[in-house]
């Protein structure tokens, strides 16, 4: 597009901008709870690489004008598209920006389907990207929207506005605002809700992950296989099919006998189906299985768990996340590790008048926190299935089984035969996984961690059952000090699950007469409880954190706890550090298991309840402060007492 054209539409549309009447306060509506949750994920994770993003061939090539000027019409109908998310403010908010002039990239390489991702930068780039690709015969057009401005349905409202404003002459359209809805869905989040009781207890206590993955604090992409033969066009309940096809392929390779698996719901009400904005929810569906049922069964018991799950629709998964999943509400993701989605909008065509379109690829934005997304397409002749999954996964040596089990137990999922737990298979036999807290966690890798810690080698890691279930207990050579330095650093370097309850330090590790190491002659640990160090407590702060502690830990007054003992040091583990911020909470402070993790001795984890750690900026008037919830404290403990009350 030459210069020239390009100041023409600028001046064409700033006219249409000084006319236009900014809908009554929307610079103080607050974000959506999708909208938030996408935030937190990018701050904690990093810019995301999951989008919807639809790509197709058109020949010949449009027109460049015409098309620049139709997808400029339709980011100045649409304020969600043109809005950005400064991070100068401690709380995220959104602000509605000038549409870029020239929008559309035009990119010199042909367009690779599968190739990698590319991410925004919310800060200061709107959540939408048109690019153009050259192409043999014309252009290939790549649409990619970031979820917290769309869903898929998203998608296919944009395509065909910009179909409208691409085959017609320039005209303004009045359009319902996402904005219209979202302060709606914060207030309606703060009356009673008979949904989110039944949510809060039906997953209480159900494993979150179902596989623990080396820690990462990056966001990554999803790589997608398709499965071979899908899924059969006489299936009565598509989605209730894959679920449990999906939960017995989970329990087949990796023995998972309780599972949360997150079932998308892209069903709007009328009233929001011509909007763009992200609608769509995610249901969890708890499943538990063994080796006596039959596919059958598991298909009858997943089609009754969203049944059930989708009478309960009203409440948004983010609610969910930040009542059952700690993760979930400090860091933005779901409150489950594997989903399952159908895309129930169907082929997204772009009618261009003089052209031939056709679809090249279409990709599915996965929330953030899922490392397995199972999704199904309707074809002509069934369903498709294929699943994403991240590079982390992909790294795991028995993920090949599990592809292979699931599409097996797609094939017969009206199977009466049980489906047991199928014979180990060399690289699970090689993997050492074992289920922890309903998680399967691969110890070798365990081992590779602890036995990369410095001056600590060789080291291992064995599984024994205790009164809280299995139980890992870690034993490397040194003294107190180097196995108290070595669980520090697994704790920043392994999900909480994977970590071990002890660490001990020996002179050096019993070996066998061929000179590997006795694994049976390890005697189990005994947990010495490192206490008194600093003095007693000072503060009244102190006090409580050291109150705290003994109910916690189950610390009698013959144990002396000093202001610098260390909460690891007493005894104290992961699961211990979800009790201690619940007994902190009762107690009046608002504190996360991240500050248990960094801030662990006791005078400087009561100086961050008396001084939390927080960006040095204010708050403006315009945006009002809320929990991640959605929710202010207030709300958050009134909903609380209601939910203890029944």
């Amino acid at each position: 597009m030459s210069e020239s054209s390009i100041r023409s539409l600028s001046k064409r549309y700033e006219d249409q901008r000084s006319s236009r009447v900014p809908g009554q306060g929307a610079s103080r509506v607050p974000l959506s709870l999708a909208q938030q949750a996408a935030i937190r994920a990018e701050r904690a994770l990093g810019p995301s690489l999951s989008h919807d993003t639809v790509v197709w061939e058109i020949v010949p090539a449009p027109d460049r004008e015409r098309l620049e000027s139709a997808c400029t019409q339709v980011l100045e109908n649409v304020e969600i598209l043109r809005t950005v998310y400064p991070a100068d403010r401690r709380m995220p908010y959104q602000k509605v920006v000038d549409t870029p002039a020239p929008f559309i990239e035009y990119v010199d390489e042909p367009y690779v389907p599968g190739g990698a991702a590319s991410s925004f930068d919310l800060e200061t780039q709107v959540p939408i990207r048109v690019r153009v690709h050259p192409s043999a015969v014309g252009a290939v057009l790549e649409l990619t929207i970031h979820r917290v401005a769309g869903d898929l349905k998203s998608a296919f409202l944009v395509a065909e506005a910009i179909v409208r404003a691409y085959n017609s002459d320039f005209e303004t359209e009045q359009v319902a605002q996402y904005r219209d809805f979202s302060a709606d869905q914060i207030k309606a989040s703060a009356t009673d809700d008979a949904d989110l009781a039944y949510w809060v207890e039906n997953l209480a206590g159900v494993p979150t992950r179902f596989l623990a993955l080396a820690a990462t604090a990056r966001a990554s992409e999803h790589l997608w296989y398709p499965i071979p033969g899908g899924l059969s066009p006489a299936a009565d309940d598509p989605t209730a099919s894959v679920l449990a096809a999906t939960a017995i392929a989970l329990h087949r390779e990796w023995g998972i006998t309780d599972i949360a698996i997150g079932v998308l719901d892209a069903i709007r009400d009328a009233r929001h189906d011509a909007v763009v904005g992200h609608f769509a929810n995610q249901l969890v569906c708890r499943v538990t299985l063994d080796g006596t049922r039959t596919p059958r069964e598991v298909l009858a018991l997943a089609a009754d768990r969203i049944e059930s799950a989708r009478t309960h629709a009203s409440t948004r998964i983010e609610r969910v996340g930040v009542m059952v999943s700690e993760e979930s509400r400090t860091r933005g993701t779901t409150p489950f590790q594997v989903a399952v989605q159908i895309d129930t909008v169907g082929p997204i065509p772009l009618n261009l008048n003089g052209h031939h379109v056709a679809s090249v690829e279409r990709r599915t934005g996965v929330p953030a926190g899922v490392d397995l997304a199972v999704v199904l397409r309707s074809e002509d002749d069934g369903w498709s299935v294929s699943v994403g999954m991240t590079p982390a996964l992909c790294g795991v040596d028995d993920i090949a089984g599990f592809m292979h089990r699931l599409g097996e137990a797609i094939g017969t999922i009206d199977s009466d035969t049980a489906i047991g737990v199928l014979p180990e298979s060399p690289a699970r036999a090689a993997a050492r996984l074992s289920v922890v807290h309903g998680c399967a966690v691969d110890l070798a890798h365990v081992e590779a961690v602890l036995n990369a810690v410095e001056g600590v080698a060789p080291g291992v890691v064995e599984v024994r059952d205790s009164a809280d279930g299995p139980r890992l207990d870690a034993y490397v050579t040194g003294d107190a000090a180097a196995a108290l330095a070595a669980h520090d650093s697994l704790r920043h370097r392994l999900p909480s699950v994977a970590v071990p309850a002890t660490v001990t330090g020996l002179d050096r590790l019993p070996l066998t007469a061929s000179g590997e190491i006795d694994r049976e002659a390890l005697l189990e640990p005994t947990v010495e409880r490192q206490s008194g160090f600093g003095g007693p407590a000072r503060t009244g702060t102190e006090e409580t954190v050291v109150a705290a502690l003994r109910v916690v830990l189950s610390l009698g007054d013959d144990v002396s706890i000093g202001r610098e003992d260390s909460f690891f040091g007493l005894g104290g583990d992961s699961l211990a550090a979800l009790r201690l911020v619940s007994q902190l909470k009762d107690a009046g402070f608002v504190v996360e298991p991240h500050t248990v993790f960094v801030h662990p001795a006791v005078a400087e984890l009561a100086e961050q309840l008396d001084h939390p750690t927080v960006e040095p900026t204010t708050t403006p008037d315009a945006v009002a402060p809320m929990a991640a919830s959605g929710l202010d404290e207030a709300a958050l403990a009134a909903l609380r007492a209601r939910l203890s009350s029944r």
